[in-house]
């Protein structure tokens, strides 16, 4: 029964990743209507701590985007950018992982990748050098931001497995990491290929042509202001525990956990976003950073519950046959986090797919966080969104699939 229900899982997230967006969740959630039906194992629970992690972030995230405060920091970006064109290669990266870092979204680089492309060839760059190094460098960002899906999806299993590391710990582990793989990335698109110039067509005047800035108001500055000041006592909270909130249940006392801190930060600072800079609710239910983060939250809990509803009815002969090989070679564990990550198109539901057999096959809590990077695999395959929108925006046409499709 076991392979069989195996393979009813890995149908449902094939079928659910085909049709892509909402259908990955809800296929997902087929899954264990089916693996409870016919093989009577228990549901479980979906991961509610998770989602509403998510939940939070994306509101928040929507939010400061429906005043215009993405298109803020896409402006200052940009500044950077046209300031030094000549380092655009080494820049661009660099400001793609920063603005990703802090806006916890990789909606911002969709929106950074036509300057980008314009930038490089007023500094006579091929446009393909900064652009494919920015496609990874903001993806390398959302496992090192405190703010993303995925980095609150492991915080919320590490809290769930009542693990003494935390926010803190993933933050020192990853950010070095990711941002040491951007700048050595960076540093290999430079030299390579050194003899090839730019490829110049009769599109490359409408690139060059600089678009119309939106008038942005103070509203913009003051929300972003505010969000970065909650990811900074998320930060700090993880540093310095001590600054939490105490909490009693009427016989013990503890300090609030960091997914309850994250989830209440966030809903807060979405009303004092929406009260302080009057902007329009209905406006924020529209934004892309709301529709795209809706279908992740399907995703994510769509997935998770069914690899919780598999797991816990086959815990014994997962364990008993996946221990020895997985403790004797961790790194055939990230190769799995890479691979799946590629097909799910996204690091949430990965983490929320695969990360919760690490933690029931023993893996130690460090390595898991020292593997948590590998989920961002998704641009193997040339069909993620941000690697089409790079071939789109490069009207050079320097920027191609890669010669075996991957990429």
């Amino acid at each position: 029964m076991f392979w069989l229900q195996l393979a009813i899982v890995l149908a449902a997230i094939s079928t659910g990743v085909r049709a892509g967006g909402v259908a990955v969740g809800a296929w997902a959630v087929t899954g264990v209507l089916v693996l409870t039906s016919f093989f009577g194992n228990p549901p479980s629970n979906p991961p509610y701590d998770v989602v509403f992690i998510v939940l939070a972030i994306v509101t928040a995230c929507a939010t400061i985007q429906s005043t215009g405060g993405i298109d803020l920091l896409v402006g200052v970006a940009e500044r950077i950018l046209r300031g030094m064109p000549s380092a655009v290669t080494f820049l661009a990266p660099l400001v793609a992982y920063v603005f990703t870092l802090l806006a916890g979204t990789g909606y911002v680089a969709y929106a950074l990748l036509p300057v980008i492309a314009e930038v490089a060839i007023s500094a006579n760059v091929r446009p393909e050098r900064p652009l494919s190094i920015s496609v990874i460098s903001s993806q390398l960002a959302i496992t090192a931001s405190p703010v993303s899906a995925a980095t609150a999806t492991l915080i919320g299993m590490l809290s769930g497995a009542n693990s003494q590391l935390g926010m803190i710990d993933v933050l020192l582990v990853c950010i070095p990491s990711t941002l040491g793989g951007c700048l050595m990335g960076a540093i290999s698109v430079m030299l390579y290929p050194k003899h090839a110039a730019p490829i110049v067509t009769e599109n490359t005047q409408s690139v060059a042509s600089k678009p119309d800035k939106p008038h942005l108001t103070s509203r913009p500055r003051l929300a972003i202001a505010i969000f970065l000041a909650a990811v900074a006592l998320i930060v700090l909270s993880g540093i310095f525990p001590q600054i939490r909130p105490v909490i009693s249940d009427g016989k013990t006392t503890s300090k609030l956990g960091t997914a309850p801190l994250i989830q209440l930060l966030m809903f807060a600072v979405t009303a004092i976003v929406v009260t302080a800079c009057r902007c329009k609710v209905e406006s924020v239910v529209n934004t892309p950073i709301m529709k795209s983060g809706l279908a992740a939250i399907l995703s994510i809990t769509g997935v998770a519950w069914l690899g919780n509803c598999f797991f816990d009815s086959n815990r014994l002969m997962i364990t008993s046959s996946l221990s020895e090989i997985v403790t004797a070679s961790p790194w055939l564990f990230s190769v799995a986090l890479f691979l799946l990550s590629a097909l799910l198109y996204s690091q949430a539901a990965t983490v929320a797919a695969l990360m919760g057999l690490g933690f029931v096959l023993k893996l130690p809590d460090h390595m898991m966080i020292a593997m948590f990077p590998a989920v961002n695999g998704f641009f193997f395959f040339p069909t993620s969104g941000t690697v089409v929108a790079a071939v789109a925006f490069d009207r050079t046409g320097s920027t191609r699939i890669g010669r075996y499709v991957v990429t």
